[in-house]
């Protein structure tokens, strides 16, 4: 692939604009961390170092791939319009430099896990098992941590509001909840990664409703659910979490909070929801809401206007595109990784 080169940024702001005319539903996970990691405390001095890369096929971004100390993958973005020109030999071209490149300046065991495209990582890991071996390194892939789906809904997609008021109201979550919602949080996490120690809890809630993009249901005055938003960038914001108590459970709470979040921050009006302000959010409106969901889920979401495609009979995907452009609007997501091959003891 000729004209192929990478950029090796020298921080997060570099990066940051570097990728700004990229800014689109496909590259939230990457872009968005990125400026989530710059809303964040700095780092002590002795802190573990931070990669920023960007592979160019001439002026054009093919792909990104970012550590920052307080990550626990690396990011490994491509650009919407990139995704489905790469061919076998193009994409591997591109991961084969990516890989060489990130090995000049760390060393064969920086990478453990990485998340972005299914293909995409994949690709990228089998690239760095080969210039790993050329240090004596020998590598192995590892089952995956994570496979998932990303997509995004638009003010095109969006569905429309309710016919009739819901039973519930939703209203944004200020740090005088805080105290009522961590219960509540902390079931939300046992159901699903496990609970990290309390006062790592209690500081991530804190951070993450003085964010000001976190959001209550309640029923009579009772807390039965949530809504988490985050990743902002200027086009995107992402749906993070959503979690509705047992007890409350189907009786369409869950996609009412998402189709809530996102005619809201798509400027999409009448929001139609009880409790959501009709003007415009702090964080501005946006392009893209974006969500990175099991394949359980993704029916919720497509009611709500994601562009997840549906399993034809034969298995395959179905739709998926986005209608303003035609191009596809969601890939398969996952968390892969390497370790060192075990040697075996004579």
């Amino acid at each position: 692939m000729q004209d192929l080169h990478c950029v090796c940024f020298s921080d997060i702001a570099a990066i940051v604009k570097a990728v700004e005319p990229y800014d689109d539903g496909l590259m939230n996970f990457a872009v968005g961390t990125l400026h989530d990691n710059i809303q964040k405390p700095p780092h002590p001095a002795g802190s573990r170092e931070a990669y920023f890369l960007g592979i160019y096929h001439g002026n054009d971004l093919q792909l990104t791939l970012a550590l920052a100390p307080t990550d626990h993958a690396w990011q490994l973005g491509c650009p919407q319009a990139v995704l489905e020109s790469f061919t076998t030999p193009s994409l591997k071209a591109a991961t084969d430099l990516l890989a060489t490149s990130l090995l000049d300046v760390a060393h064969p065991f920086i990478v453990a896990n990485v998340f972005g495209d299914n293909e995409i990582v994949r690709t990228f890991l089998e690239s760095w098992r080969a210039v790993a071996a050329t240090k004596g390194i020998r590598l192995r892939l590892t089952d995956l941590i994570l496979d998932t789906r990303s997509s995004y809904a638009t003010r095109q997609t969006v569905a429309p509001p309710p016919d009739s008021p819901p039973a519930f109201k939703i209203v944004r979550a200020t740090i005088g909840d805080f105290e009522e919602l961590f219960p509540t949080y902390l079931d939300f996490r046992t159901e699903t990664v496990g609970p990290r120690s309390l006062d790592v809890e209690e500081e991530h809630l804190r951070f993450t409703i003085a964010q000001g993009t976190s959001w209550l249901c309640r029923i009579n005055d009772a807390l039965v659910g949530f809504i988490v938003l985050g990743r902002v960038t200027p086009k995107t914001i992402a749906i993070r979490h959503v979690y509705v108590v047992p007890e409350h459970r189907r009786k369409g709470i869950a996609g009412g909070l998402v189709s809530a979040v996102c005619r809201y921050y798509l400027g999409v009006r009448p929001v139609g929801y009880d409790g959501i302000p009709e003007g415009d959010p702090t964080v501005g409106i946006k392009s893209f809401v974006c969500i990175n969901a099991l394949e359980s889920a993704e029916n919720v979401y497509r009611k709500a206007g994601f562009l997840f495609p549906e399993r034809t009979a034969s298995g395959l995907a179905a739709g998926g595109r986005d209608p303003a452009t035609g191009q596809r609007a969601w890939f398969r997501s996952v968390l892969g990784g390497v370790e060192p091959e075990q040697v075996s003891s004579v």
